[in-house]
């Protein structure tokens, strides 16, 4: 559990400092409604965040630590745009890419965090 702790204290810090560091010297994106507008509510991603937390909390003992430090990545990435939606009334997006919507450091953590579990899990199953 201390390597999802971490994971999710790391990924939190580094989101919220590349914000507020790229709001002093650039132009960013507030998104009201994250997840390219999938998400409307902030009930719904906290929840969505509390039920990531239970799951790593309860799911059992992982013992890849691979897939620890990944859902660490989600939680961190979730709580890293909860927190801008509390504070700032919408995520704050950053990086564009040009050809794909405006996004940040916390999307990617969520999306590499997923897919490292997928990837963990299978490998522990032996997929």
């Amino acid at each position: 559990m201390l390597v999802v702790i971490v994971s999710t204290v790391a990924v939190f810090s580094v989101d919220q400092g590349s914000k507020a560091l790229w709001a002093r010297h650039a132009a960013v994106t507030i998104n009201p409604s994250p997840a390219f507008g999938l998400i409307h509510s902030r009930r719904v991603l906290a929840c969505g965040w509390a039920i990531s937390f239970v799951v790593a909390l309860f799911a059992g003992p992982v013992h890849s630590l691979l897939v620890r430090a990944a859902l660490g990545a989600v939680l961190g990435g979730a709580a890293g745009n909860l927190a801008d939606l509390r504070m700032r009334h919408g995520v704050v997006d950053f990086i564009d890419v040009g050809f794909w919507p405006v996004f940040n450091l916390a999307d990617v953590a969520i999306v590499t965090g997923a897919g490292a579990v997928l990837v963990g899990v299978a490998m522990t199953a032996g997929l």
